[in-house]
């Protein structure tokens, strides 16, 4: 067994999409370097999306990522279609370990030695 849990899965993916939803509102109404630096957080995010789907994918999962209704997301697992709804304590629960993760990975760029 891989350890790999559906729901945390999900809460997870959810909570990437609502990062990356952040940051191009962030880039539309930046401008110069800010704007640069808002879209570089922005690709790591698609980077972590990717990751998440691939290790869905690898478990016979996806998720559409366009919410049915807020907070409400389509999804598959070993092909049994469902809809999952994220309470607002999970998806803030999750949103805070994603942005912590990424504050990580922002932190480990060595930018000056």
């Amino acid at each position: 067994m891989n350890g790999f849990d559906p729901i945390i899965a999900l809460n997870v993916h959810v909570a990437l999409l609502k990062a990356l939803e952040k940051v191009k509102d962030h880039s539309e109404s930046s401008k110069g370097v800010a704007q640069s630096l808002i879209k570089a957080v922005g690709r790591i995010i698609f980077e972590e999306l990717e990751k998440s789907k691939r290790t869905m994918r690898e478990n016979n999962m996806w998720v559409n990522e366009s919410p049915v209704q807020e907070r409400r997301y389509r999804y598959s697992h070993f092909g049994s279609s469902n809809e999952y709804v994220i309470s607002n304590e999970e998806l803030e629960l999750h949103f805070g370990i994603v942005m912590r993760t990424l504050q990580h990975k922002i932190d480990k760029f060595k930018f000056l030695k």
